[in-house]
Order: structure tokens, then sequence, then C-alpha cells
């Protein structure tokens, strides 16, 4: 789970139960990911933690369906921490289908897979339930090439066009899977 997801998390049911769920309270967004920053020098956009090309920096932050960079609903953030809540421990890997095979990868500078120990944490998991799984941490490296970063953009797009209302069991189940998938 994201560093400090669980703190950002309570704060936002409590202002979703309070009837904030519309509201984009920007603060919710940096608090919850403002530490995905802390390697990247310069920071004028607030998603420079994508890659360190300044081109794909920008067409992230103009994407409509993919720019943390802009408010984003309350309710939409806690969906969001609910959904990264799920992807945790044996018990989570357990629900993966055992059929389905993964390669893991991530660079040691990409704060999404907490500079590689999450990616090797997910592996580790994974493995330990029984599951087909290949693990590449590239050394010095964000990976966030742009051909896999254009990709899941696309498929975010059409993902937050079919997302609506609270994730059901079934619904962050497949949401795991897919994320893993990409």
């Amino acid at each position: 789970m994201f560093r400090g997801a669980a703190e950002t998390e309570e704060k936002l049911k409590a202002a979703v139960e309070a009837g904030r769920g519309k509201d984009c309270d920007g603060e919710f967004t940096a608090e919850l990911m403002g530490w995905m920053c802390e390697r990247c020098g310069q920071v004028s956009i607030g998603n420079e933690w994508i890659c360190a090309d300044p081109y794909v920096q920008q067409d992230h932050a103009a994407d409509p369906f993919d720019a943390f960079t802009r408010p984003v609903t309350n309710q939409s953030i806690y969906y969001f921490t609910q959904m990264m809540s799920c992807i945790v421990g044996d018990q989570w890997a357990e629900q993966v289908p055992k059929e389905l095979p993964f390669y893991n990868i991530g660079g040691d500078q990409d704060p999404v897979g907490e500079y590689g120990k999450g990616i090797y944490e997910v592996s580790n998991w994974l493995c330990e339930t029984g599951h087909q799984v290949k693990t590449k941490v590239y050394s010095a490296t964000a990976t966030r090439f742009t051909i896999i970063r254009r990709s899941r953009t696309r498929w975010r797009r059409g993902f937050s066009r079919s997302w609506t209302g609270s994730p059901s069991d079934e619904g962050a189940r497949r949401l795991c899977e897919a994320i893993l998938l990409i």
C-alpha cells in the first residue's frame, strides 16, 4: 500500500461520511501522493515521479483521465485507497487466479513500487501462494518507459469511463487483477 495511505483513507472516509464526497479537496491528493516526488529534484507540476521526460509529464498533466495533478473528488480518492488496501499480503494473493502468469517490473527509483521494495513484496506474496511469477527491478531507473506508460494511460481511459459506484468485493478483485496485468 502507498506510504501513509491508511491515514489518508481514514480522513477521506470522514470527509465522504460528512457529505463531502463530491468535493475536490486537493490536500488529500497531495497527502496521498506528494511523497512520490521526493527524489525528483525540482517539482513544478506534481507528477514528475512519472518519468524524467518533461513531454510525458505535461501529457499526463493534460490528460483528463490520468491526471492526479488536478483535484479529483474525495470519493474517487477514497475508492482508490480502498482498492490499494485490497492488494496486500498472502490473503489477497490467494484470491488471484493461479493460472495468471505475472511479470512484475519496476525500477529502484520508481515510487509506485516503493523503489523496488513493493515489487518484490507483491512477487513474494504471489510466489508463496503458488503463482507463476517473474520479477525484474531495473537499477537506477524509474521504469516509466513512455511506451508502457502510454499503454497504461489508454487502458485507464477506458476503465475510467466504466468505473462507477463503490467497489464491491468482486469488482475490487477484478480491478486488482486488471491492474497487475498491465
